[in-house]
């Protein structure tokens, strides 16, 4: 009986875990996005340098556990980011084919004009 509960409980808290991952990403993404297009705005980041605005945007997203997937400063001035990031499971993360499911990936908008 001891068993069958802890097993549930191990599946429980994967399944949060991955709630919890999916659900506060696109806001990680949002704030990463925001907060790239600010440090563009106050001339604290070159735009004209993509390696800086990557880097810059690397080093924001590794702050909020994630990884920069992709970051690009249009010509408007809007600023796009995808990150994506694991959860951290016990068990689920182990399987291959339940992998779409661990690792959850957002993008976001931002205007730096």
């Amino acid at each position: 009986m001891v068993v069958i509960f802890a097993g549930v409980a191990v599946l429980l808290f994967d399944a949060g875990s991955i709630a919890v991952n999916f659900f506060t990403l696109d806001n990680k993404a949002g704030e990463i996005a925001v907060s790239l297009g600010t440090s563009i705005t106050n001339r604290e980041i070159n735009p004209f340098n993509a390696r800086e605005v990557s880097n810059a945007a690397e080093e924001i997203a590794e702050e909020a556990g994630a990884k920069l997937v992709k970051a690009e400063l249009a010509r408007n001035g809007t600023v796009t980011v995808r990150i994506r990031r694991t959860a951290d499971t016990i068990v689920i993360g182990r399987f291959k084919q339940l992998g779409d499911w661990v690792r959850a990936t957002a993008d976001a908008r931002a205007g730096s004009s």
